[in-house]
């Protein structure tokens, strides 16, 4: 090493070795003679590292490229390290640096996953550093200062964003080494950290209303990170540094979803619709990211379980996919144009698009819808344990506010609606292709399946919340009357014809168990919508059984005594009474085992659920014969029933909650 270098590897390498041979000298109880050795060799080696020192500060007040590598070896030692690098580079020293390589990466461009991402990536691991480290608190606070800076740094981190985005979708053997997960932390945290978040929702916003290029760019980059994130915790991650990856993404999506969602409101609020081919894309973007819920959850739960500072982080988690939960109802409904005075018009004012094109999409909805039921249970539990914490630090007052669960069972309603809609009123009668019926039809069997798992797991207590509706059974369960008649002759009617047996056995025993079991227990005319639908598209002995008999006796009676009240009820006791006392026929154990294991099937194929919440495979009617096989079966008849969906006949609407007032906050998640 000669006056004018310094070498980075020769340091690093003498000082483990060094470390290295003091731990192999002190491990065997060295005697006086070697202890003063050792002394001496400490004693020398300290007035090296004192010159050593002034060289390297001189290197890092340079301020050129020597002293990002310098900073980022020292970064890479340990924690401890940190004070040194904090001591080396004095905060106005640090950032005029940081400034000087920001404005070079802007006039240089954006970068690529293909050109030259090292320098990108360095400065995003000391910018990292600078918002994150306690030790560099004041360099932290310079930062907040400078308002110039943080443009720059935003604007030089925001491209980062998006080549990682894209680089993440690439195959393993194509995918940049740079670009790991734990540099998409990096990014991540320091956009979304308190020095930059400001800046950075500031960049978002459009100067002219409305959803700024940036903005939807950032929100397509966001999806594309959130959906190719990894299911279980890789090779080069650590338990710790998984759960810190979905953390990051639930706070970016939280941070994005909050600022387009206002956006999206005050555009709205201005009678300015959002274009159909704007809130197409959006829809398509979030899906495939809703489905990765209960992963998140999931990854949550299991950290949250270990520690205080674990269950903070789920908890955080939890309360970011919130936005995303609310921006898709925002999507969903368009606001009335305001009058001339800008009073405020009524939500029921505002009209709803279709967000489904054809129904090759109705899959992809149905999976969305299933993921939301799947993290119920992930979100409870992440719920009750972020209470016990404030319990257990005496803040009882800190409870969560408006319950995340509540509104993921709503947003899962919505879902179903639009899927009902789309299937029962604006695509009836369209030519609908074999595959893609076919495609349909066994999206709605899993998504009806997780619905009655839900129902049951909370009727059983194991998935402790308020009593769900049961309504969208009937909805899902009318979707695939639809996709049933309307599959072309060359299809597979027995195919559909079992769905749909498999699916009324399965919305019976849901409903029974509700009935019994929810606190304040459905109303009588839901109960009797969902229970008639499955008894008309169900099994013939299905409603000769004892408990649905049971069932029925019992609604008969209470609607008989209030018949008078309304047409409609008199109309849904007189059908609930054609049912009663029904003779048992020849076959009827064969027929409900039949398709009660066909049910059970379509439990084992659907993603758990809370274990074994309520009536699952091997119970309820038929459970004995579950191994019959199944005959062939002529296709149901395609009519809804009597007051069909959305007429204010049986099935009560999923009302959609007004909008207007339900602030999403974009400046602060």
């Amino acid at each position: 090493m000669d006056s004018s270098s310094v070498s980075l590897i020769a340091i690093v390498t003498e000082t483990f070795d060094m470390r290295a041979q003091l731990e192999r000298d002190m491990a065997g109880s060295p005697d006086t003679e070697t202890v003063a050795a050792l002394d001496r060799a400490v004693a020398a080696g300290a007035q090296q590292l004192g010159e050593l020192g002034s060289r390297l500060a001189a290197v890092a007040r340079r301020g050129n490229a020597a002293m990002a590598a310098l900073l980022a070896e020292l970064m890479d030692l340990n924690r401890e390290d940190f004070a040194l690098v904090a001591q080396l580079a004095a905060p106005e020293q640090l950032l005029a640096w940081l400034s000087a390589v920001a404005s070079t990466l802007l006039a240089l461009g954006s970068p690529s996953h293909d050109r030259g991402p090292d320098l990108l990536l360095l400065l995003v691991k000391i910018v990292n550093t600078i918002v994150a480290e306690e030790l560099f608190e004041r360099h932290c606070e310079a930062l907040q200062t400078n308002s110039g800076l943080q443009h720059n740094l935003v604007q030089v981190l925001t491209p980062a964003l998006h080549v990682a985005a894209v680089a993440v979708q690439l195959p393993a053997d194509r995918r940049p080494r740079e670009f790991s997960w734990l540099r998409v932390v990096d990014v991540i945290d320091a956009l979304t950290s308190e020095a930059l978040f400001f800046t950075f929702c500031k960049q978002l916003a459009s100067s002219s209303g409305g959803i700024s290029t940036l903005a939807q760019r950032v929100l397509q980059s966001t999806f594309q990170l959130v959906s190719a994130a990894p299911e279980s915790c890789p090779d080069d991650l650590t338990s710790f540094s998984f759960a810190d990856l979905w953390c990051s993404l639930s706070c970016l999506l939280g941070a994005t979803c909050g600022h387009v969602g206002e956006s999206i409101l005050q555009q709205q609020q201005r009678g300015v619709a959002v274009p159909d081919f704007q809130r197409q894309k959006m829809v398509r973007l979030l899906l495939p990211a809703l489905s990765r819920l209960p992963t998140a959850l999931r990854v949550g739960e299991e950290h949250g379980t270990q520690d205080a500072e674990g269950c903070a982080g789920a908890e955080i988690a939890l309360h970011r996919w919130k936005y995303l939960l609310q921006f898709l109802p925002q999507l969903r409904v368009q606001e009335a144009v305001l009058s001339a005075d800008h009073s405020s018009a009524s939500a029921d004012d505002g009209h709803r698009c279709s967000m489904i094109d054809s129904l090759a999409d109705i899959s992809e909805w149905c999976a969305a819808g299933t993921a939301l039921l799947q993290a119920l249970p992930h979100a409870v539990t992440v719920s009750a344990l972020a209470d016990q914490q404030k319990q257990a630090e005496e803040q009882p007052d800190a409870i969560l506010e408006d319950g995340v669960p509540e509104e993921i069972d709503y947003v899962a309603c919505g879902i179903v609606d639009e899927i009902a809609t789309y299937c029962c009123t604006v695509a009836s009668g369209s030519p609908w292709s074999a595959a893609h019926c076919a495609a349909a039809g066994e999206a709605l069997w899993q998504l009806h399946t997780a619905l009655c798992r839900c129902i049951c797991s909370v009727a059983a207590g194991s998935m402790p919340m308020p009593a769900i509706s049961v309504s969208p059974l009937y909805q899902v369960l009318a979707a695939a009357v639809y996709v049933s008649a309307a599959q072309p002759s060359a299809a597979d009617g027995v195919g559909g014809a079992r769905h749909l047996l498999a699916m009324s056995v399965g919305q019976a025993e849901a409903v029974l168990v509700a009935a019994v079991s929810f606190q304040p227990a459905p109303a009588d005319d839901e109960l009797a919508a969902v229970l008639l639908s499955a008894i008309e598209h169900g099994p013939a002995a299905l409603v000769g059984s004892p408990p649905v008999q049971q069932a029925l006796q019992g609604l008969a009676d209470r609607l008989g005594a209030v018949a008078e009240a309304s047409d409609a009820t008199a109309a849904l006791h007189a059908e609930v009474s054609a049912l009663l006392h029904r003779e048992p026929q020849p076959g009827d154990g064969l027929e409900l085992a039949q398709a009660a294991a066909t049910r059970s099937c379509a439990y084992l194929r659907c993603a758990n659920l809370d274990g074994e919440g309520g009536p699952a495979a091997g119970q309820g009617a038929g459970s004995g014969a579950q191994n019959a096989k199944w005959p062939g079966t002529a296709a149901p008849p395609a009519r809804m029933p009597t007051g069909g969906l959305g007429t204010g006949g049986r099935a009560r609407r999923w009302g959609r909650r007004g909008l207007r007032g339900r602030r999403v906050p974009g400046g602060e998640v």
